[in-house]
């Protein structure tokens, strides 16, 4: 049975633009990691939209420090 690619749009994330290939990267690299320590929260909402199913490996979120 061949495996069913998933095609992202391209997105913005910290001044650069995510091509299909980053996202690929990207989640092969959540899935083989056990644990992330450290991650920006641009990088936390990409996460968070295309796989939440990996949000249980990201560090809890910090509370937002100087806005009101």
């Amino acid at each position: 049975m061949t495996e069913k690619h998933r095609v992202y749009n391209p997105r913005i994330v910290a001044g650069r633009i995510m091509q299909q290939a980053d996202f690929e990267r990207l989640h092969k690299y959540l899935r083989e990691t056990p644990y992330i320590h450290h991650i920006s929260d641009e990088m936390r909402a990409v996460i968070e939209s295309e796989w939440p199913e990996l949000v249980p490996k990201l560090p809890p979120k910090q509370p937002q420090r100087g806005r009101r």
